[in-house]
């Protein structure tokens, strides 16, 4: 209707200049003409704002798309896992063992046969993993025709992505980016000390043996691990069924994972030699429900703030969080006196 109603006004504009011409009028031939620009401005304006929202009606039918493409590629059970742990589950009774039965006094030979651990993991990943499916040497063809096919856009868009600068600026200077932060340097505080000071508990304050010691410091992270995996299937529920949007569950994940912990180490202070099983259960359940911040919280954000740059986020926001590793020991040294 409003396209037949600007032409019908142009039309007539057009015969009302058509008769001034003929009386010879050039100040209303001005006016007309004037007004037949702005009509087609307008006109254009409109035409404008229509393509853009159509523009953005595609992009959002591709976004949901996408969503819908990795929904149907990454399987539920390959979401948020919580293997990274079972490095410190078995490390600890294996350390415990070493410190008694090992060869040169026992707790070097722990340093020796992970560092001989590490070197041989080393040359075993670079045997296995390559940069992309298309070059592994030793996959079969089926499968790299599988991967390929489910990866059909990210493969041929890598090389491209990898050639955009990076915004180091509009990154350093993102509140979102800083939050993420702030928020994974406190997480890594109460690992670290979890990590660090976990065995040194058990063998000053509850006096439990090398072997019963090893033992029960693995515990704490087979909850932590579990909670990881856990959390993480709680996160894509609680969103997919739309009873939560992404930030208030990514803020429940943060709050679960640093306050509950604090609440259980505070109780842990309260506890001595007399009170072993119930020290080991705060310990256990406060360890394990930091993993909470880890599967549903502010790991995964990177790839939410910016999906492009999202190793360069990461990897800033982790050399802020592994400072922990050098100053919560030495602040926890320097607490903690008397260790009885």
């Amino acid at each position: 209707m409003m396209r037949r109603k600007e032409k019908a006004r142009l039309s007539w504009c057009w015969w009302r200049r058509k008769n001034q011409r003929r009386r010879g009028g050039s100040r209303e031939k001005e006016r007309c003409l004037e007004r037949e620009r702005k009509k087609r401005k307008k006109m254009r304006r409109r035409r404008r704002r229509r393509r853009r929202r159509r523009r953005g009606m595609m992009m959002r039918r591709k976004r949901r798309r996408r969503r819908r493409r990795i929904r149907s590629r990454i399987g539920r059970r390959r979401r948020k896992t919580g293997c990274s742990q079972i490095g410190n589950v078995v490390t600890f009774p294996v350390a415990s063992l070493l410190c008694e039965y090992g060869f040169d006094g026992g707790w070097p030979s722990v340093f020796y046969v992970l560092g001989i651990f590490g070197i041989l993991w080393f040359f075993a990943w670079m045997y296995v993993v390559s940069d992309s499916p298309e070059t592994h040497p030793r996959i079969a063809n089926a499968e790299r025709d599988y991967i390929c096919n489910s990866l059909s856009g990210n493969l041929d868009t890598t090389k491209e992505m990898q050639k955009l600068p990076t915004p180091w600026l509009a990154i350093m200077t993102s509140p979102r980016v800083w939050a993420m932060i702030v928020t994974h340097t406190c997480a890594n505080w109460g690992t670290y000390t979890f990590l660090t000071n976990i065995p040194t508990y058990m063998k000053e304050v509850l006096y439990f043996d090398v072997k019963k010691n090893g033992l029960l410091s693995a515990l704490p992270y087979i909850g932590f691990g579990a909670a990881i995996s856990i959390s993480g299937a709680l996160y894509d529920y609680v969103v997919s069924t739309d009873l939560l949007k992404k930030t208030a569950a990514r803020k429940v994940g943060n709050t679960l994972g640093l306050l509950v912990p604090g609440l259980f180490v505070i109780g842990l202070g309260f506890m001595d030699c007399t009170q072993p099983m119930q020290a080991v259960a705060l310990l256990v359940i406060g360890v394990a429900m930091s993993g909470f911040q880890y599967g549903a919280g502010f790991l995964t954000n990177p790839a939410e703030l910016a999906p492009t740059y999202a190793g360069v986020i990461f990897g800033i926001s982790n050399t802020f969080a592994t400072l922990p590793g050098i100053f919560a020991p030495l602040a926890i040294g320097y607490i903690t006196t008397d260790v009885s």
